[in-house]
């Protein structure tokens, strides 16, 4: 509790601190984009990236918000140091806002700044922020300033709209019905998702990706994130999927960009993508996901491909985090222990999974149609009255 008023303490005097920036002229046409998860050029504020260099070229100035400044950037954006003295006056006197998490509730941004809020992931799988949290002052506290500095909320689905309400207190009217500007690539062509596969030299392998998400290590919302239990059995997986499905298989790993305390206790065998910041580029490569309780398999699942549920700790974790819709409910074939996960590769039924994947995405109602960049991008250009 004392920690997070001290957290909370802290972003008050930042903000005092920053104040002085709101007197300095502000650009309309200068974007700020953060990926708050990972400080990398990655997820929705890089497809919203891509989508204004292509389409609105020269039109805006765009800096991307970044730990390392000489991280590699298309040409016609500009990276910027996260917290250095030049992040705080581009995120200041922008125009736009763009975050997928948070790294807002400091800012004392003006009125007229247009901060958007793309979020990391769709669908309603684990419960988060004060849906998980308890509702202390501190905790509360921190949700409305974040709350009262968004401009707009990126929802998914009519399912995420309420999730946000409780979890986020967004209200209705801040809330556009895009998508996911990152879900965008799983609509696109063949063409690309053969130049990823050539990039990741897979060749005419095919590809099993498993992502697990984190586990939180307290409920403070400032506490870390902890490693999963990886215990699949690698080789016994793959046999399974060349059983079902034929060819020859690589296994790749990626931990989730929040946990640090990693640790590698998987066969040597496996290919760690844990690197590569683009996991929709993962996704799109991947004929197979096997994850957890991570929103990724709403994305990976827009492909139609199949996805599988190993989640050795259900129960505790349901106990613990607890779920939005029973994870019996979901359309991906759940596995407790390693058995059961080979068992439901060999057992799977393309037509049944593609049944329940519409039925689900029917009951969230989904908003993803692959034009989500085009959308939100639209909607900035109309509010700056451009």
């Amino acid at each position: 509790m004392l920690s997070s008023f001290i957290h909370i303490l802290m972003k008050y005097v930042l903000i005092a601190l920053l104040m002085p920036l709101r007197l300095l002229p502000m650009k309309k046409n200068r974007i700020v984009m953060l990926s708050d998860l990972n400080g990398k050029y990655a997820d929705n504020p890089k497809y919203l990236t891509e989508w204004l260099l292509e389409n609105r070229p020269g039109r805006y100035e765009i800096l991307f918000a970044v730990r390392d400044p000489m991280e590699k950037l298309p040409e016609g954006v500009r990276a910027v140091k996260i917290q250095s003295p030049a992040y705080y006056y581009y995120a200041l006197t922008a125009g736009v806002f763009v975050t997928n998490s948070g790294g807002i509730s400091y800012l004392p941004f003006r009125r007229q700044t247009i901060v958007i809020n793309t979020w990391h992931g769709g669908g309603a799988y684990k419960k988060f922020n004060l849906d998980f949290y308890a509702h202390t002052p501190a905790n509360l506290r921190n949700a409305r300033l974040n709350e009262r500095k968004t401009t707009l909320m990126l929802s998914s689905c009519a399912a995420g709209d309420a999730i946000f309400k409780s979890a986020m207190l967004i209200p209705s009217e801040k809330m556009l019905h895009s998508g996911s500007p990152r879900n965008d690539i799983m609509f696109c062509s063949d063409e690309k998702r053969r130049a990823v596969r050539e990039k990741l030299g897979l060749g005419e392998k095919k590809l099993c990706l498993y992502a697990p998400t984190f586990r939180r290590s307290s409920k403070s919302v400032f506490s870390g994130a902890v490693s999963a239990c990886y215990a699949v059995d690698t080789e016994k997986t793959l046999a399974a999927l060349r059983e079902r499905f034929g060819g020859e298989w690589v296994f790749g790993f990626r931990y989730h960009p929040k946990i640090t305390d990693r640790r590698k206790n998987f066969d040597a065998s496996v290919v760690d993508y844990s690197a590569y910041d683009d996991m929709q580029e993962l996704l799109l490569a991947a004929d197979v996901l096997i994850n957890d309780y991570s929103s990724s398999m709403w994305d990976f699942a827009l492909t139609g491909k199949p996805c599988f549920l190993f989640c050795e700790d259900v129960a505790d974790y349901r106990q613990k985090e607890d779920f939005y819709m029973p994870i019996e409910r979901w359309p991906f074939p759940l596995a407790e222990n390693a058995e059961e996960l080979t068992q439901n590769i060999r057992r799977f039924d393309a037509a049944d999974y593609a049944r329940a994947l519409a039925a689900h995405y029917e009951t969230l109602d989904s908003f993803e149609t692959g034009h989500a960049s085009e959308k939100v991008c639209l909607e900035i250009e109309r509010r700056l009255g451009q």
